[in-house]
């Protein structure tokens, strides 16, 4: 049976990089690895024709972020170098002016001799991906500020408190950790018990934040061992 119709042609291929969401290319081996070919859907992608890359040497590698430029060019030197294959992630400035992150994935091309010819590779767009990475490492790095301050606040809160225990000492540990928790209030309460009475806590010791009003003086009376005001 012949099953031509089920295999991929090279129209069919061309078809995919012209009007696909990847972008085809192809890199000489000198400085800069200039542009020798690339797929018509750069267009759609980065906002410029294809012919922009291929008559301005260094048009591709002038559009990629600072930062990200010299991290892009080492794995193409490695490359040369040593054979296999890359994978590089860096911003790129489309033609509007707006950024994106590309994904690129190289290989190196040989000649008859086996010396490198050319560097072919695919380029998408992982914008979304890569902001929803940067997002994510941004709260990680946040949660672990914000556990190490707790674990600093309370270490100082230990060593004051060992040190003395008058009130001013007690004002200073509630203003470490209004300071901490970044909420309104942080307060102490005291017990005390009266004959038979039901035993009550008095908010004895307090910091609040400015507009915040002050509750010290405030009673909870104990019943069933449970506080309730």
């Amino acid at each position: 049976m012949n099953d031509s119709k089920n295999k991929i042609t090279g129209a069919d291929a061309e078809q995919l990089f012209e009007e696909g969401t990847i972008i085809l290319f192809k890199c000489a081996v000198s400085a800069g690895y200039p542009t020798t070919f690339v797929s018509g859907s750069v267009k759609k992608i980065l906002g410029f024709p294809g012919s922009h890359f291929l008559e301005n040497e260094h048009a591709w590698s002038n559009r990629i972020h600072p930062e990200d430029k010299d991290e892009v060019n080492s794995r193409f030197d490695e490359i040369i170098a040593h054979g296999g294959s890359a994978i590089n992630e860096y911003r790129f400035k489309r033609k509007d002016g707006w950024e994106i992150w590309l994904r690129d994935e190289v290989k190196v091309q040989y000649d008859a001799e086996g010396n490198p010819a050319a560097i072919l590779g695919t380029a998408f767009e992982i914008t979304d991906r890569k902001n929803a990475e940067l997002q994510a490492h941004k709260e990680i790095e946040a949660e672990l500020r914000k556990r190490l301050s707790y674990q600093q606040a309370l270490a100082q809160c230990s060593t004051l408190l060992l040190g003395d225990n008058d009130e001013e000492v007690i004002s200073d540990v509630l203003e470490i950790l209004l300071h901490t928790t970044e909420t309104g209030r942080a307060f102490f309460f005291t017990a005390e018990m009266k004959g038979d009475e039901k035993p009550s806590l008095l908010q004895k010791f307090e910091a609040v934040r400015e507009g915040v009003q002050s509750q010290v003086g405030n009673v909870v009376v104990c019943k069933n061992r449970t506080a309730k005001q």
